[in-house]
């Protein structure tokens, strides 16, 4: 009977482990998680939505936490829609158990799309003056960014965030009648800096 017992807990010892490896190692796909991603955004701004197919989950035991992985979801943000390439995320098990922002970080690989779209939401999200004064004298363009921003435990966005990309057909407005066409530029953004690289009209 011991021998029978001792060899059942062996067995779903090794089971857990191998579940633990797997899920570590390769995650799994499911769409048990996207209600949460969407309550969380809402949490912090609800006018900030997101379309979600599955999102694929992979456990970090050693920061008890979940990195969860999604191609192609959709923001939306009142009348407008942005196309994404990859959001990525961590997601603290402890925090969401403490009812506390459960969010670490949130990376976001956008398609090409409307500059003054991204500027609208990136001011909703965070405003800056380099935001403000970007949105005064663009008056049109397309957009590619990678945005990694990082939360507090209360859903604030840290201040060490990175956004990074690269921008074309951008038009100007420097004077009333004086208008720049045909732009094209790398840029990053951090929180006391704004650098334009290998510009070219």
């Amino acid at each position: 009977m011991i021998k029978k017992i001792t060899i059942t807990f062996t067995f779903i010892i090794i089971l857990i482990i191998i579940t633990l490896i797997y899920l570590s190692t390769y995650g799994i796909e499911t769409k048990r998680f996207n209600s949460i991603i969407k309550n969380e955004i809402k949490s912090y701004n609800k006018k900030i939505d997101i379309k979600l197919k599955s999102v694929k989950l992979l456990l970090d035991l050693k920061k008890f936490s979940i990195k969860i992985k999604t191609q192609n979801p959709i923001i939306l943000y009142t009348d407008t829609h942005i196309n994404i390439k990859e959001l990525s995320t961590i997601f603290s098990i402890g925090s969401y158990f403490q009812k506390n922002y459960g969010f670490k970080n949130i990376k976001i690989l956008t398609e090409d799309t409307d500059i003054k779209d991204l500027i609208n939401i990136g001011k909703s999200i965070k405003s800056s003056p380099q935001l403000l004064v970007i949105s005064q004298i663009i008056k049109k363009g397309t957009l590619q960014a990678n945005i990694d921003l990082r939360f507090d435990e209360k859903g604030k966005i840290k201040s060490d965030y990175k956004i990074n990309g690269n921008a074309k057909d951008i038009e100007l407005k420097l004077t009333k009648n004086q208008n720049i066409n045909n732009i094209a530029f790398n840029f990053k953004i951090r929180e006391k800096d704004f650098k334009f690289e290998n510009i070219n009209f």
